[in-house]
């Protein structure tokens, strides 16, 4: 019996057509059913007479069954997949039995693949016993599926397996063989002479790790002992399978408790790779795991069992079915057999042809035999592990000798059959003797039993959801998992049903309805905590239910009739009356069968004439014997007299998950349990009161003023809108309310709680509550202190400002129920105060950079509170003295500062004076450099000083010092041959000038060296905390740190850290605090008040002033946009490339390299095509603009710098002014510094009317103020870069009118980047001015600069 023989049976049985059909599709190899199959199926004629349909494939039980259950997913498009086994069976059935089909295929030459040829040859070899030969060269062709594919043919012809694998040594990696078989382990019936080979093969090759050669080999050995009654060796076995090796050896001995140890270890391993935990992948496993449960029969045991079965798939999907039906159906009491449940095994066995054997053991064992199985029993080739033929053999006929030899490898007899089946009466009436058990045990010694697990019933407008809720870890009940109607009805909840639940189970039974509505449950639930609403809530709110009697009420009108009316208020043919007061309060009325029809007579005629007094004073009086009746017709009726009422607006409150709903109703009196709502109904109600009935008259026009002033409160004072007589409020809209409650006790309002639900606000704090001791600690000062929130409640500062932060409104929430207010003017100076300090060891550490804001938050406490060392007043003292101080310019300096230079001068010498560096980040061309060489003049005598600075910029930086302060003596770190000579030397009145990459080449020395001032100029560039430079700058001894910048922020918030790390360190804590108390509030959640928090923090050490600011005689800047129309040519490529970016972006989703290239790459095309691709031979639009744009420049007589971000797209620019035959230079990242000064002279000069400049090279520390036109050819992603390269030109010095040019390309991504430049403006302005903030590109930013305008 071999498990492909089965596969044989399926194609016999069909017809001509299909089987043709399906051969022709195998020998074609196409991935699926489709046109291509249909093509050849007309070419061949297989259907003359009728027009083939593929749908006809999806109908017929015999094609079902070989095709994969994938072909659901792709049913609408007619594609459907063979399964691999069929596949492979064809192949060989085509080659065994019907060669004249394949010499008919062969004749029309369809187009197959490389892989479908391969296949086909392989299994044509083994079919001719020749030697397989493999005609592929590249592994990139072998799919997982293929791989499948070859492991089902060596399956089928094991002899084969040796050729194969030498022959496809070299391009089949053997991961990929054994990954394919790991895979399909359990769905196919591996042969034992293909296991044996691929076993000994295992062992013998070197190309496996460890782990992978262990799981194999382990695998191949339990299957051998599961399918073919080889015994194992423990020490072969992995932890896994010798666990379930032992246990099913274990049950078989009879061991059964022994046996589900071993199986929940396994399980233990089993639940860390397989997202169904507690049950196997394997059927076999499972079903000996239920009958170890079953047979152990422990209480453990059968908790895992009821586990088990609530399991949604073990119940949905017949592969599990080997668990489910022994777990479900043996001797528990059920009505019907699991007849339907073995049907479908024996459905699903023909995709899984080793779980044939169960469906033929379940029919066996209960007594039938289905249509399904009886086919099971007439297949000759039926292949039967040998473990279930173990099990099957008290049922068929299997020789003694092959019985002994299963009973000694498995040892012991087999399991189903030993478990007595009981018959359906046996089984209730024991679990009826348990049940009763069970109850006297519960309350034995007059305590009952506290289950964890319950029903719960939630209100869904007029039904009732029924659910399962389970006791939490704090006591309080769960929001429960809703429970089925078929589960309800069955028996497996009895164990947790009260009298209540079989009450309410019966009266749904009775109704003969679909679902339980709310009539059938309310009355069994009276007083009852299991009613809640909140079906679509993600918390539940508890509603009440209470019980009140019927009464009738008849008076007399002015115009003499008897008006009648009742707290039954309408028809019933139930005998219960359900009204509802409030979404959370129901009151059931109980009537007899008596009093039904007596309220329903009266009801229908509510109005009776006065002539009918004497009628009806005999009817009440016959009534009043079974119904309280209250009428002036009858002895003492009237004994109720109109009491004036006293109505209080009652707000009654719902929590949900993330608002609080506010019902608005009317209590006649204060103390009256009714509601009404406002303004409407009747004018005359009863009321019990105190065990008391009144009669109240309601003022409608008094109710509803009652409900329009509080909606006028709520709508003035929040955000929330009424609807009716009802609203919705967030949380803190919700305190405001208990806010004004509290501040106005007097109010007509009375607040109405469901049960065990209710919020707390405590009294407001004042500064009074604060006590704050201040400690001065090195460069810090060490705050501590206390909240006193009342006499019961005292938090520490630290805590408090936690719960702070956590709120976003003036209301702290304390713990779940309680909050308390603090004042605007507490509130922003906690949240400053949290913002300068930092968390360490659970304490507050504030830096002495911050001595001005804290001292702030000091006054505004009352004195008394506040406890501060000497060192702190000391501190402050320096700082008013650091304020007043009027810094001299030094008499060596040989410039006249303008009055904004002098005012950063003494900006940078005011902080200087106690201790604080400074960030200088004037706009370009503002004189930077004057000032900071002015600060390092005023400070020469205190020692050498350290200028750090690009490249571009080094002889700029010697020109000024030697025009501005010849006193000073320079040396160039770049120009000595004996650097370390240089860096020891160099005292005071001396400066090191030093470009940026020789601090990294000498680290040692130059952080060894004590400075006077060191200033970073560009230092933009120490960013990045996690570059090297960065890391040698912040090494670098020094009494002053300066750093000049016209860009402190170029693309992300966490550069400002970094750079006032350097000039004050500690000044914004750590990194890691920094982005949780700044980056991510104010990039990801944009919030104000956060960003107003860094800028004040900040904002004493760091000074910016723009041209329209300090400069009025600069001229105007004109800045014009120059839209480039792509040819349709240009267009087209560009479009194929955006959406190869687009798709690139979204399979990668996440920003990275290639994402970053491919968004390069569409930059350079929106540029030209030829820098993307070099074949293209067409003109580039951009560049004929360019051509015109400067042509125009020129004629006028003016000179132009020309910035492009691409130096390849530089060349075609030159090129284009070669054609044009305009002469120029250019400059790039290549051009020395000494050609760059060269440059510069020749073009400020006025011999070259056109620079060509790279913008990263040329963007800094050039004056080209010759230049009054820029043309920028393409956009940077930062604007201000593009400023910097501008202000090339734009700046001091310059006399005429400037115009830039930015030419953008029209519907590319160009303006893309243009629209980001509007959208997010320069951080460090933002930080300075309140602007809005930008951020680094994200996923989402990129793929929307990759939509199109349609898109």
């Amino acid at each position: 019996m071999q498990p492909y023989s089965i596969y044989t049976n399926y194609l016999d049985a069909l017809n001509s057509q299909e089987l043709k059909t399906i051969c022709l599709h195998a020998y074609i190899g196409t991935p699926f059913i489709c046109q291509i199959t249909e093509n050849a199926v007309k070419t061949l004629k297989i259907y003359p007479k009728k027009k083939l349909n593929l749908n006809y494939f999806f109908e017929d039980p015999n094609l079902i069954r070989l095709l994969d259950n994938s072909y659901f997913y792709f049913y609408n498009c007619q594609y459907a997949t063979l399964r691999s086994e069929i596949y492979i069976s064809a192949l060989f059935y085509l080659l065994e039995k019907k060669p004249e089909w394949v010499m008919e295929f062969e004749e029309l030459k369809f187009k197959r693949s490389d892989i479908s040829i391969l296949i086909w040859e392989i299994c044509k070899s083994i079919h001719e016993g020749e030697p397989i030969k493999n005609t592929v060269t590249s592994s990139n062709l072998f799919s997982e599926k293929t791989i499948i594919c070859l492991l089902h043919i060596l399956n089928y012809n094991p002899d084969s397996f040796d050729g194969f694998i030498e022959e496809f040594k070299s391009i089949i990696k053997r991961e990929l063989l054994f990954d394919g078989f790991l895979k399909e382990r359990f769905s196919i019936v591996w042969q034992k002479e293909f296991l044996l080979k691929l076993l000994d093969f295992t062992l013998k090759t070197d190309e496996l790790d460890k782990s992978t050669k262990n799981s194999i080999c382990s695998f191949i050995n339990f299957t051998n002992f599961i399918c073919y009654g080889i015994d194992c060796d423990l020490k072969t076995l992995s932890s896994v399978y010798k666990n379930n090796y032992l246990a099913i050896k274990e049950l078989y001995k009879g061991n059964y408790a022994l046996s589900v140890q071993y199986f929940l270890d396994s399980l233990k391993e089993n639940n860390k790779f397989n997202t169904e935990k507690n049950i196997f992948l394997s059927p076999h496993l499972n079903y000996f795991l239920v009958l170890a449960y079953i047979k152990d029969n422990s209480e453990k045991s059968q908790q895992k069992l009821t586990q088990l079965l609530r399991k949604k798939v073990v119940s949905d999907k017949a592969l599990y079915y080997t668990a489910f039906i022994p777990a479900c159906y043996i001797n528990k009491a059920r009505e019907e057999t699991p007849l339907i449940y073995i049907k479908k095994l024996h459905a699903c066995s023909e995709a899984y042809t080793n779980l044939n054997g169960y469906a033929y053991l379940f029919s066996k064992y209960w007594e039938m035999l289905p249509e399904c199985t009886k086919e099971i029993d007439q297949e000759k080739d039926l292949f039967i592990p040998d473990i279930i033929k173990h099990e099957l053999s008290p049922f068929i006929e299997i020789p003694e000798a092959e019985k002994m030899r299963l009973k000694k490898i498995y040892g012991g007899e087999p399991l189903l059959h030993s478990i007595k089946q009981k018959k359906q009466w046996e089984i209730y009436l024991e679990e009826l003797i348990n049940k009763l058990d069970d109850g006297r045990s519960g309350t034995e010694g007059g305590n009952a039993v506290v289950k964890s697990r319950r029903l719960c019933y939630i209100i869904n407008y007029d039904y009732i959801e029924i659910r399962e809720q389970s006791i939490l870890k704090s006591g309080k009940w769960s929001n429960g998992k809703r429970i089925s109607t078929a589960r309800y009805e069955s028996n497996d909840l009895d164990d947790i049903m009260d009298e209540t639940d079989f009450k309410i189970r019966e009266a749904f039974y009775r109704s003969n309805s679909y679902s339980i509505n709310i009539n059938h449950a309310l009355p069994y639930l009276v007083g009852s905590d299991k009613l809640y609403t909140g079906v679509f809530s993600s918390t539940l709110t508890p509603v009440k239910v209470e019980e009140e009697k019927p009464y009738i009420i008849i008076e007399q009108k002015k115009n003499g009739d008897y008006k009648v009316s009742s707290n039954v208020d309408r028809f019933i043919d139930d005998n219960y009356c359900i009204k509802k007061v409030s979404d959370t309060h129901y009151v059931v009325i109980k009537l007899e069968k008596k009093q039904q029809f007596f309220y329903n007579q009266l009801l229908k005629n509510n109005v009776f004439p006065a002539e009918a007094s004497a009628m009806l004073t005999l009817v009440l009086e016959k009534v009043s014997e079974f119904t309280e009746v209250h009428s002036p017709l009858i002895n003492n009726g009237e004994t109720l007299k109109p009491t004036k009422c006293d109505p209080r607006l009652v707000l009654q409150i719902t929590p949900s998950s993330a608002s609080y709903n506010i019902k608005c109703c009317i209590a006649v009196m204060p103390n009256s349990k009714k509601r009404y709502t406002p303004g409407r109904g009747e004018i005359i109600v009863f009321e019990e009161i105190s065990g008391k009935y009144m009669k109240v008259r309601r003022n409608l026009k008094a109710e509803t003023n009652l409900l329009k002033s509080f909606e006028e409160l709520m709508e003035e004072n929040t955000d929330c809108s009424f609807s009716g007589n009802s609203a919705s409020l967030d949380l803190y809209d919700f305190l405001f309310l208990l806010d004004y409650l509290k501040e106005n006790p007097q109010t007509d309002y009375i607040l109405e709680w469901p049960e065990g639900e209710k919020i707390r606000l405590r009294n407001q704090l004042n500064s009074s509550s604060w006590k704050v001791n201040l400690k001065s600690d090195n460069n810090w000062f060490e705050m501590e202190g206390e909240v006193m929130v009342d006499e019961d409640t005292i938090l520490s500062i630290s805590d408090f400002i936690d719960l702070l932060r956590k709120s976003k409104s003036n209301y702290i929430q304390l713990n779940k129920t309680d909050y308390i207010s603090v004042s605007d003017t507490i509130r922003k100076q906690l949240m400053k105060l949290d913002s300068m300090a930092v968390k360490q060891k659970n304490k507050n550490r504030i830096s002495t950079f911050n001595i001005g804001q804290l001292a702030e938050f000091i006054n505004s406490l009352p004195e008394k509170n506040v406890k501060t060392d000497k060192d702190y007043d000391s501190f402050l003292n320096k700082i008013r003295k650091a304020s007043e101080l009027e810094a001299a310019v030094p008499k060596t300096l040989q410039a006249e500062l303008r009055d904004y230079q002098l005012d950063g001068f003494r900006w940078m010498a005011r902080l200087d004076a106690w201790g604080a560096g400074a960030c200088l980040a004037d706009d370009m061309g503002l004189g930077k450099t004057l000032q900071a060489i002015t600060f390092m003049l005023y400070k020469a005598d205190k020692g050498p000083s350290l200028i750090a600075t690009p490249a571009s910029v080094l002889y700029n930086w010697k020109r000024e010092i030697e025009r501005f302060a010849p006193s000073l003596k320079i040396n160039i770190l770049n120009e000595t041959n004996d650097r370390l000579e240089v860096i020891s030397s160099v005292g005071k009145g001396d400066i090191l000038l030093s470009t940026y990459g020789l601090l990294i080449t000498e680290e040692e020395a130059i952080v060894e060296k004590s400075w006077n001032v060191v200033c970073l100029d560009e230092a933009h560039i120490i960013k990045n905390r996690d570059t090297k430079i960065s890391s040698v700058a912040m090494q670098l001894k020094s009494e002053s740190r300066l750093i000049l910048t016209g860009t402190p922020i170029q693309n992300y918030l966490g550069e400002l850290w970094n750079l006032f790390q350097f000039i004050n360190p500690g000044l914004l804590g750590s990194f890691e605090q920094f982005y949780q108390k700044f980056i991510t509030p104010i990039e990801q959640d944009n919030d104000k008040n956060r960003q107003l928090q860094l800028r004040n923090i900040i904002r004493p050490f760091i000074l910016r002033r723009t041209k329209a600011d300090v400069l009025e005689e600069l001229p105007d800047k004109s800045e014009i946009l120059y839209p480039v129309m792509l040819s349709d040519e240009e267009m087209a490529a560009y479009e194929i490339m955006r959406l190869k970016a687009k798709q690139s972006i979204e399979e990668e989703n996440k920003v990275n390299v290639n994402t970053l290239a491919e968004i390069t790459r569409l930059r350079q095309a929106a540029c030209s095509v030829s820098l993307v691709d070099k074949k293209w031979n067409g003109e580039s639009s951009k560049i004929k603009a360019f051509k015109g744009l400067v042509n125009d420049i020129i004629k006028s007589g003016h000179s132009t710098l020309v910035f492009s971000q691409f130096t390849s797209f530089l060349s075609f620019a030159s090129k284009a002014l070669d054609e044009e035959n305009i002469p120029y230079i250019m400059l790039n990242g290549s051009t020395t510094v000494k050609k760059r000064e060269s440059l510069v002279n020749e073009f400020q000069s006025g011999k070259y009317s056109v620079f060509l400049i790279s913008l990263k090279a040329g963007g800094l520390g050039l004056n080209l103020t010759e230049a009054n036109y820029v043309i920028h050819l393409d956009p940077w992603w930062n604007p201000a870069i593009e400023q910097q390269a501008t202000d090339r030109a734009y700046r001091i010095g310059q006399r005429n009118n400037v115009t830039v040019y930015r030419l953008i390309s029209k519907n590319t991504i160009e303006e893309k980047i243009l629209r980001m430049h509007e959208k997010k403006q320069d951080l460090a302005d933002s930080l300075l001015e309140g602007a809005d903030i930008s951020h680094k590109l994200s996923v989402d930013d990129l793929l929307d600069m990759l939509k199109t305008n349609i898109d």
